[in-house]
């Protein structure tokens, strides 16, 4: 995924559970199981948090740059 895309639907889904792959829903995973959110207002909150953290994330060289420095820490 690329910094400032929208998320799409889980893959998962489409196959399992065809009626919610076209629904708005945001999937929280616990410890001891799993929520499922279908409140538009919800929804929204873990889409922007989402999206912020991918935006934050690193990948390829960066983040095998970040890799290399943390373990010549330790």
């Amino acid at each position: 995924m690329n910094a400032g895309e929208d998320v799409n639907a889980y893959p998962g889904l489409s196959s399992a559970e065809p009626n919610e792959a076209s629904r708005l829903l945001a999937i929280v995973e616990t410890l001891t199981g799993e929520q499922r959110l279908e409140q538009p207002d919800e929804v929204a909150i873990y889409t922007r948090a989402f999206n912020r953290l991918a935006a934050a994330a690193l990948a390829g060289e960066q983040a095998a740059e970040l890799a290399r420095q943390i373990m010549n820490r330790l």
